[in-house]
């Protein structure tokens, strides 16, 4: 009984952890509450070319830096809305700079996003790429209620 009022704590905390990292100064001011994925690519485009950035983040503005980390504490362990059985992970061995790299050459490859939330973008990137995965969820009991349980 306790389990799920916990799973939907931690949903809740990501939630608001996601909403937080992924709001610029310039959108609040604006009125709006989500970075725009132009936003985050304007942000980020000064990746290094050598550096590999989990050894150096030299060359990559901060907010840039602030904001994949601040995804990817939020985005991992977190099921997809349509999939309450999966929930996201990385793939072994990816590093922030191969990140940044991937959302920075989707968005050159698919301009009709640009106006979209910077994290509706960068999912779709690292899904499209299979940097970001979806694998089994261990707190999903597929049952008549499809609820979370503990095994």
């Amino acid at each position: 009984m306790l389990a799920p009022i916990l799973g939907m704590k931690k949903i809740i905390i990501i939630a608001i952890a996601i909403f937080l990292f992924s709001s610029s100064p310039h959108a609040l001011a604006a009125g709006n509450s989500q970075m725009l994925a132009r936003e985050l690519y304007n942000y980020c485009n000064n990746v290094p070319t050598k550096a590999e950035a989990n050894v150096s983040f030299e060359g990559f503005d901060g907010l840039c830096i602030g904001y994949f980390r601040g995804y990817g504490d939020g985005i991992v362990n977190t099921s997809p809305l349509d999939h309450p059985e999966l929930m996201y992970g990385f793939a072994a061995n990816n590093t922030i700079g191969q990140g940044i790299k991937i959302f920075l050459k989707y968005i050159k490859e698919h301009p009709e996003i640009e106006n979209s939330s910077a994290e509706i973008a960068l999912l779709k990137a690292l899904l499209e790429v299979k940097f970001l995965i979806a694998v089994p969820n261990p707190m999903f009991k597929n049952t008549s209620r499809g609820s979370y349980t503990n095994f």
